[in-house]
C-alpha cells in the first residue's frame, strides 16, 4: 500500500478537471510522479508541490509566483466541484455561509492533506486560518479559501497570506 500525504482527490480536481489539458504539462507532470491516465490513491506532499509549481509555470509564465498560485487555487475550487469529493463539501457553502463553512475546514483538509493541519478562528466578517504545513503552498490554499467565499456567498472577499516558520496564516475577511 502506498503511504501518502496528499489525496488523490486533489490532484484530480487541479490536474484533470480544473487545468486546460496540454501535452507538455501532462508529461512534466508525469516526470514528477502523477500520471493522470493512471492516477495513484495519493501522493508524497513533494509530489503536489512540484506539480503545483509546474503547473504555475506553464499556466501563468508572465505572473509573479504567488499570483500564479493563487490562481490555481481559484481555479482548484471549480475543478474540485466536478470531483465526488468535492459535491459533498461544496454543496452546503452557499447554505452555511462563511462564517459557519470555517470551523469545518480542519475536516475538509484532513480529507485531502494528512502531512497539514489548520486551526480556524473565527470572527464576524472575518476568520484567521493557520496552517501548519510542511509545503510552500500558501498562496494555493489562498485562492482555494478565496474561491470558497465565493461560493459561500461571501460579499468582497479577501485573504492575506502570512508565511510563519512552519507554515503561513491566511487572514481572510468578506463583507
Amino acid at each position: 500500500m502506498l503511504e501518502h500525504d496528499v489525496s488523490e482527490a486533489l490532484f484530480e480536481g487541479l490536474f484533470a478537471r480544473a487545468v486546460p489539458r496540454s501535452t507538455t504539462l501532462e508529461v512534466e507532470l508525469r516526470r514528477l510522479g502523477y500520471d493522470l491516465q493512471h492516477p495513484l490513491a495519493g501522493y508524497p506532499g513533494p509530489v503536489f508541490s512540484a506539480c503545483l509549481e509546474a503547473a504555475r509555470v506553464e499556466l501563468f509564465p508572465t505572473r509573479p509566483p504567488d499570483e500564479g498560485q493563487r490562481a490555481l487555487g481559484l481555479a482548484f475550487v471549480n475543478g474540485f466541484r466536478e470531483t465526488i469529493l468535492g459535491r459533498v463539501v461544496t454543496t452546503a457553502l452557499p447554505i452555511l455561509g462563511p462564517a459557519r463553512f470555517f470551523p469545518r475546514l480542519p475536516g475538509r483538509l484532513a480529507s485531502l492533506r494528512r502531512d497539514a493541519s489548520v486551526v480556524v478562528e473565527v470572527k464576524e466578517h472575518a476568520a484567521t486560518l493557520t496552517f501548519t504545513d510542511p509545503l510552500p503552498v500558501a498562496h494555493f490554499f489562498a485562492g482555494v479559501v478565496e474561491g470558497a467565499l465565493g461560493l459561500a456567498r461571501a460579499s468582497a472577499p479577501r485573504v492575506v497570506v502570512v508565511v510563519l516558520p512552519n507554515g503561513y496564516r491566511l487572514e481572510a475577511s468578506w463583507a
